[in-house]
């Protein structure tokens, strides 16, 4: 079995995805499961009815790979005449919102508050000496609060705030020199940032602020990319127990992993193995 991996229009073949029985509104999900160093297994989601739809492997998440995916994902698609999705979530990596973009049009597009909130405590300290850092900390960590428009609101309202009183923090520069009249004409240009982790939580806050809020617009569409975290929480501990095997096995054992996921009872189970068998 892990000679050769299980190809998910195989799967597709045997147990159709919910989306294409029900004909319902579907949101899209998408997320790579590294395998370390040795490259990562990207995987597509119906975050609505929690059903992987497509996987494959790459060295990276790159657009070239997920746009090679989401370009076959497109052609399974419509070969069933099925829809395409209304909206999608992802942790907005530039290369998925591209590829979202490119294969999906402009679709509703929610930037995982789950990724958000883990990316402001490790640039943020909870113990942080800076005050602008622990309040800023506070107003981040505050987002998974907002549940209406009112909510909304008054977040807006803390973060406009919190820049008025510490903005000067996000321009502050240090200098190798610290005596200006010491410094010759090339020393000038070597300075950097003081707050460089403050000011990359402040554009995580601020660049492309309503994609973080499609929820309040679309309930359909969740705030969070939790449907494939567990998804991958799950494969992570499977694969800790069959730990030291050769990467190529580990994608291989992730594609039946996900395959057999799909599957509901024996028959299914003998189709699917009689056709990987006949697709040797």
């Amino acid at each position: 079995m892990f000679d050769r991996p299980l190809d998910p229009a195989l799967v597709w073949q045997v147990v159709p995805p919910t989306l294409t029985q029900s004909k319902r509104p579907w949101v899209y999900g998408v997320d790579g499961k590294w395998h370390k160093r040795l490259g990562v297994t990207l995987i597509h989601r119906d975050v609505i009815n929690r059903e992987t739809i497509w996987w494959s492997k790459a060295k990276s998440e790159s657009y070239q790979a997920l746009f090679t995916d989401g370009y076959q994902l497109v052609q399974q698609l419509q070969a069933g005449d099925n829809s395409l999705p209304t909206g999608a979530v992802s942790d907005w990596k530039g290369s998925m919102v591209a590829m979202v973009k490119t294969c999906f049009g402009n679709i509703p597009h929610q930037r995982c508050q789950a990724h958000t909130d883990r990316d402001l405590k490790r640039l943020l300290p909870k113990h942080s000496p800076i005050m602008a850092t622990q309040e800023l900390r506070k107003i981040g960590l505050g987002i998974k609060t907002i549940e209406t428009r009112q909510d909304l609101e008054g977040w807006l309202t803390w973060l406009n705030t919190w820049e008025v009183i510490f903005g000067d923090h996000l321009t502050k520069r240090s200098y190798q020199d610290p005596d200006p009249e010491l410094r010759s004409h090339h020393q000038r240009r070597r300075w950097w940032y003081t707050h460089k982790n403050l000011r990359r939580a402040f554009r995580i806050l601020t660049v492309d602020q309503d994609n973080m809020f499609i929820y309040l617009k679309d309930p359909l569409i969740p705030k969070t990319n939790n449907s494939l975290e567990g998804l991958n929480s799950d494969i992570k501990g499977k694969l800790h127990e069959h730990r030291g095997i050769p990467y190529d096995y580990q994608y291989a054992f992730v594609t039946w992993l996900l395959g057999f996921k799909r599957i509901e009872n024996k028959q299914q189970l003998r189709q699917l193995w009689a056709n990987w068998v006949k697709a040797k």
